[in-house]
């Protein structure tokens, strides 16, 4: 079932722990999964997913997940195109890691960022 409205703002306030680094970033990942997977809203996205894009290298498929949940779960399209500086690296990462798991999901995000109507990482389909 899905969790309550307060609990679903409480689980999507993860993100102040997750961006600053408060834990290690395997530990931090999974349990911004577990979040992702119950309520695919986090605050602050933004911060987020800049975090997101430090850790790439570390573990694109889990990255790439996460931000394909958060993108699912976003509502206000405008903010989409506020992560370019962050998205794109993490979508760079990930089509060149030569993971086939983390280039697919890179592809799926490109193309639903294309659906929603953000064509900035639409280039880099061509490259990958």
């Amino acid at each position: 079932s899905l969790p309550s409205r307060e609990r679903a703002i409480e689980l999507a306030e993860y993100g102040w722990w997750f961006a600053p680094s408060a834990f290690g970033t395997d530990w931090a990942l999974s349990r911004l999964l577990d979040v992702l997977r119950v309520v695919p809203v986090i605050q602050p996205t933004h911060a987020v997913v800049e975090k997101l894009a430090a850790v790439v290298c570390d573990d694109a498929k889990r990255v790439l997940e996460a931000v394909l949940l958060i993108v699912h779960g976003e509502t206000e399209e405008p903010s989409l195109s506020n992560w370019t500086e962050h998205v794109r690296p993490i979508l760079t990462a990930a089509l060149e890691s030569g993971d086939q798991v983390a280039h697919d999901r890179a592809v799926e995000l490109i193309n639903l960022f294309l659906a929603r109507g953000v064509s900035e990482y639409q280039d880099l389909l061509v490259r990958g």
